[in-house]
């Protein structure tokens, strides 16, 4: 027998905000590495990662870092930083030395409690999302030629995935895509807007959703029951 799509495929989009999970890891666990080795685990040591990691993942997501500009962002910090070591050999200074007195000259300091207390309050706003992609309808069930919303006390939305108008998941932000662990963000076409719009973050899925997506789109609606398993 030939090999055949399942019937549908579930799967869940997160919003960005799930990208704000290493914030919470290190709340949790960097309180207890500074009361087990607080000679390496110093104030300034943890304010710093924390700080730094902060920065990263706000900019994530509140900036576009698609493919090429990743790439640009890459190829310009590879330059000034050869750039920096010619003008200091020439110079007879350490520029790159002489920068990291500097950041550990500064006074940084974050108590284990507020790093707590930063954590505890993400992992309300994450509990608040899980219960708003239960209730709002973030699960999504795609068959052939069109994606189902599933919408707690409401009926069921559809948007189409069909050839003429295909469902994508796409690698738009290549931080965010790292951030949600191989997440990519579905695209499909909603009829009651008339427009593709963004379903969201299907956090873990790589490449591996635009193939099923495609597949569905492009298959017709026939499969042979009892030859297929529910792919989740």
């Amino acid at each position: 027998m030939p090999h055949t799509l399942p019937k549908f495929t579930r799967f869940v989009c997160f919003p960005t905000y799930f990208c704000f999970w290493p914030i919470i890891v290190l709340g949790a666990f960097l309180p207890d590495l500074q009361k087990s080795n607080p000679e390496v685990f110093t104030d300034h040591h943890c304010a710093l990662v924390w700080g730094v990691t902060l920065i990263v993942i706000c900019n994530a997501v509140g900036q576009t870092f698609g493919r090429g500009t990743v790439a640009f962002i890459a190829l310009l910090s590879l330059s000034g930083y050869f750039g920096i070591m010619w003008y200091g050999s020439e110079q007879g200074i350490q520029p790159i030395q002489n920068y990291m007195n500097k950041i550990s000259a500064m006074s940084l300091g974050i108590t284990p409690d507020t790093l707590k207390l930063i954590s505890y309050g993400l992992v309300v706003g994450f509990i608040w999302m899980i219960l708003d992609i239960l209730v709002s309808s973030k699960i999504y069930k795609v068959d052939f030629e069109q994606i189902e919303q599933f919408r707690f006390l409401r009926g069921p939305k559809y948007y189409r995935n069909s050839r003429a108008y295909p469902a994508r998941a796409l690698l738009d932000d290549l931080l965010d895509f790292i951030l949600a662990l191989g997440g990519m963000y579905v695209y499909a076409y909603d009829v009651e807007e008339d427009r593709f719009v963004n379903l969201g973050l299907a956090v873990g899925w790589f490449f591996k959703l635009d193939g099923i997506l495609k597949a569905y789109a492009n298959a017709t609606p026939v499969h042979e029951i009892g030859h297929h398993d529910e792919t989740t």
